[in-house]
């Protein structure tokens, strides 16, 4: 893999990753609606090779720019913590927009079903 991560950069949602030592950062910016699903899961995969590839110990998402997020996504993100929380290697950090009800409800639900292997804030 080397370290190259191919970005989602559609007209609904773009996505910006920084990995830097142990800790790989990505931000979500506009919306992650049904048609984006495909994509988000490929991501959500590459991310998780890269994490393992460079031994890093936390995925931190940051939301604060994620207006909206499709059941159909959350499902995507529910199967990726599935698979992480099946040989935990490194923790999921959720860092949302506070203002946002929506992702407060998701991001608990997902905390929830995570497990030991997610983190909010």
């Amino acid at each position: 893999m080397s370290g190259e991560i191919l970005e989602i950069a559609t007209p609904d949602l773009v996505t910006e990753t920084e990995p830097k030592g142990d800790r790989i950062t990505v931000r979500f910016v506009g919306s992650a609606e049904s048609v984006t699903r495909d994509d988000l899961a490929a991501y959500l995969t590459a991310i998780h090779e890269l994490a393992l590839e460079t031994k890093a110990v936390e995925v931190v998402f940051d939301l604060r720019a994620l207006e909206f997020m499709s059941a159909a996504c959350l499902r995507s993100m529910l199967a990726w913590l599935c698979e992480l929380e099946r040989a935990p290697r490194y923790v999921a950090r959720f860092v949302p927009d506070g203002k946002s009800h929506w992702q407060r409800r998701s991001l608990e639900s997902l905390a929830s079903i995570g497990g030991e292997v997610v983190r909010l804030g």
